[in-house]
Parts: C-alpha cells; structure tokens; sequence
C-alpha cells in the first residue's frame, strides 16, 4: 500500500489531475475506499489535495483530486 501511496504522491505533484475511479484503475487499489483512504493520509501527511468539479465536453461534470504544488 505504502509503494501505492508513493506512486499516486510523485504522480500527483507533477500537476496531473485523476478521478477516484482513474486513480483506481492506473494504480490497482482494490476498490474506491482503498482510494479515499490513500488520499485521506496524503492529507494528513500535510499534502494539500482538493477534489475539484470539472466539466467535459458534454457538459458532464467529474471530480478530479489535485495537489497544489
């Protein structure tokens, strides 16, 4: 789980953006709570991460999680 953590950690500080469910399926966490907990202690490491509402091109709207860097 820590290699997990680490992988979506330098991922995210490079400025990329990913859905629960993309960060799911790029990184093989288990299922979505295993994704909100991995963001939950990147937080409490003192990570800034924000969930941010994105529309696509249909107007369709998604989450996106991304760290200020």
């Amino acid at each position: 789980m820590v290699a997990k953590k680490n992988k979506l950690f330098l991922h995210m500080r490079a400025g990329k953006e990913y859905t629960a469910k993309q960060i799911k399926n790029m990184f093989n966490f288990a299922n979505l709570n295993r994704v909100y907990d991995t963001i939950y202690d990147l937080r409490n490491e003192g990570h800034r991460i924000y969930l941010n509402e994105r529309k696509n091109s249909k107007g369709e709207v998604t989450k996106k999680y991304r760290m200020a860097v």
